[in-house]
């Protein structure tokens, strides 16, 4: 999504910050189909204007 935003929306690199989190941070249970899908999701945040 970073490299997206970079690229085709021009904004500078320095201005995002990404951060990985795997599985350390589910909303939802792994073990069926609809929480896996729940799981493969982008989140935002706004930290400064």
């Amino acid at each position: 999504m970073r490299d997206y935003l970079v690229k085709k929306k021009n904004i500078k690199s320095t201005r995002l910050r990404t951060k990985g989190y795997g599985m350390d941070d589910p909303v939802a249970d792994n073990s069926t189909e609809d929480g896996q899908r729940q799981n493969r999701r982008v989140d935002f945040r706004i930290i400064r204007r």
